[in-house]
């Protein structure tokens, strides 16, 4: 549990630790929390980076536990990484169509209980919403995280 191959350049460990890196990179920039406008690429850059240090080392015993590090050709490199990222945007992409159903259910709910009087701007969608609506984002969101 070392940070030695990724440190010394191994050419076996780089293309691993970057399509880790991009996973993690396109989970964060389409996840609705850290994907929003307000927190600056820069930022989830920095965190991606960090978290894929983090991880490296559990990721690297395994690949070595089971099949060791495979070859990487220009194709297979490229098809990865459209994997990955796609990967990433999936996940995204699932994370916020929860807090829209979310969001939908709760305006019908709070239309019904008489609580769309009392409106709040919510950063995430950009719109005005019910109090018990924006409750409801929170909760799915914390859910989520």
């Amino acid at each position: 549990m070392n940070f030695e191959s990724l440190f010394q350049l191994d050419p076996r460990a780089w293309p691993l630790a970057v399509m880790m890196f991009l996973r993690i990179v396109s989970v964060l920039f389409f996840m609705p929390v850290f994907g929003d406008s307000t927190i600056p690429g820069r930022v989830r850059l920095l965190f991606a980076l960090a978290l894929s240090l983090c991880i490296w080392p559990v990721v690297e015993n395994n690949i070595n536990a089971t099949r060791g590090f495979i070859q990487w050709s220009p194709l297979m490199l490229g098809l990865a990484t459209l994997r990955e990222v796609f990967f990433g945007y999936a996940v995204g992409f699932a994370a916020k169509l929860l807090i829209f159903a979310a969001s939908i259910a709760a305006n019908i709910v709070g239309v019904n209980m008489g609580f769309q009087t009392a409106t709040l701007f919510t950063p995430q969608s950009g719109v005005q919403e019910s109090a018990f609506s924006a409750l409801k984002i929170w909760l799915v969101t914390i859910i989520l995280l």
